[in-house]
This record gives structure tokens, sequence and C-alpha cells, in this order.
């Protein structure tokens, strides 16, 4: 679970929202099934998940972009606590979805 870390932007690739980008906001360890480790990844985006109620997803559902030049700008304000700027998110992935 090294691997995903805040700021990160991922791309879903299964369910419904194939394709979608998001920002990694948290990693989570559940355990409401009685087995620890049982991971989940929580995630932001632009429209409708923010950094205070994120979408959880299985980290085996999404692909990893390279690093970028967004991750560190992302990884702060998500350190600090606060919610992502929606304009500023749409322009990150606009950016990335026209990459």
């Amino acid at each position: 679970m090294d691997k995903y870390y805040a700021g990160q932007i991922v791309k879903s690739k299964q369910g419904k929202d194939t394709g979608k980008i998001y920002v990694v906001t948290g990693i989570l360890l559940l355990d409401e099934t009685g087995k620890t480790g049982v991971k989940r990844l929580a995630l932001a985006d632009a429209e409708k998940f923010n950094v205070n109620k994120p979408k959880l997803k299985n980290p085996a559902h999404v692909q990893i972009f390279k690093y970028n030049k967004f991750c560190d700008e992302l990884a702060g304000i998500i350190k600090q606590g606060k919610d992502i700027n929606k304009g500023r998110l749409s322009q990150i992935i606009a950016s990335l979805e026209n990459a």
C-alpha cells in the first residue's frame, strides 16, 4: 500500500465510473467485516466527492498516473485538512484528460 499517497492522481479502471480521474485524499483500513487490512482509497473529484466526503474505492480498481507537478500542490492542501477548490481541481483534471 506504500505506493499510494495523498495528492496522488489516479484513474478508475473498473466500475460505473471507469475512466474518471480522482485525487487520493487518504488510505483507509476498514474493519467492518472483522478482517484487518481491508484497504480502500479515499478519492475526491471536482464534482460529487471532496476531501471531507470522499469516494471509497478498492486500490486494485484504479490506475496510478505518473507523478506530475500537481501532486505536491494537492498533497499540501490535503495535509492542511482543507477542501480542494473545485475550480482548481477541475482545471487539473481537464489538463490531465487532454494530455
